[in-house]
């Protein structure tokens, strides 16, 4: 399986979602292997591996690839020879203000693309203005894709009501895009765990002394393993 994230704006939860869904539980059990996919000069999942290796934390089932510097054509053959060897590859496209090649490649590419987008006027204006003319225009050369695009509401507050969520969007999105029914709270833990290159799996067991810490570990866990069954149901 190869699973693209994508959005024309950074800021949307992206590196968040590969680091939390690519070592996630249900992940590891359904996939031997997987390759997390880092296209973002910025290198939010090369920095976060690196620090990972420094420190000897486990490797366990998963890769980190950058490609960041590659060009077009070494990127293809690239991909190739990492989806030739994982049983799922998650791809972190960057945010990009007008969609370059990467979000091109990552869109016909992979069979499940998510478009996290943040309940904000610009974040959906980055969707609409950017993202849905390109899905536009790759499903009318590629129909076959058509049902690998899906939404998912990120960083959302984490009181809201969910089904009045899910209308929203499904309100507002084109018939070609579907909704991803397992939004991503905003929590704190999302915004520290991946320090010292750890998982949330690693955090919750570093911060077990700290109840407090500990229990947003465990919600933030439950989002991400509701969030990865949710796409494991799509594939």
């Amino acid at each position: 399986m190869i699973l693209s994230l994508i959005s024309t704006k950074g800021g949307t939860t992206k590196s968040t979602i590969v680091l939390t869904v690519g070592t996630s539980k249900a992940f590891q059990k359904h996939f031997k292997s997987v390759a997390l996919v880092d296209f973002d000069e910025q290198g939010t999942i090369t920095e976060w591996w690196e620090s990972r290796q420094n420190l000897g934390l486990p490797k366990k089932h998963f890769d980190v690839f950058n490609v960041s510097d590659l060009s077009e054509s070494e990127t293809q053959n690239k991909l190739l020879s990492i989806t030739e060897s994982h049983d799922c590859v998650i791809l972190d496209i960057p945010g990009q203000s007008t969609a370059g090649y990467e979000t091109q490649i990552g869109c016909l590419l992979a069979d499940i693309i998510i478009l996290p987008t943040r309940s904000s006027t610009n974040d959906e204006s980055a969707v609409f203005k950017h993202l849905v003319p390109i899905v536009h225009e790759i499903l009318s050369n590629n129909p076959e894709k058509q049902g690998n695009f899906h939404v998912l509401p990120s960083f959302t507050h984490p009181l809201a009501n969910l089904k009045t969520l899910g209308d929203y969007f499904k309100e507002i999105l084109p018939d070609y895009i579907k909704y991803l029914n397992a939004p991503i709270p905003a929590r704190s833990v999302f915004e520290n765990f991946n320090r010292n290159g750890m998982t949330l799996y690693d955090y919750k067991k570093a911060v077990s002394s700290n109840k407090k810490l500990e229990e947003q570990a465990n919600k933030g866990i439950a989002d991400v393993e509701r969030l990865a069954k949710a796409i494991l149901n799509l594939s």
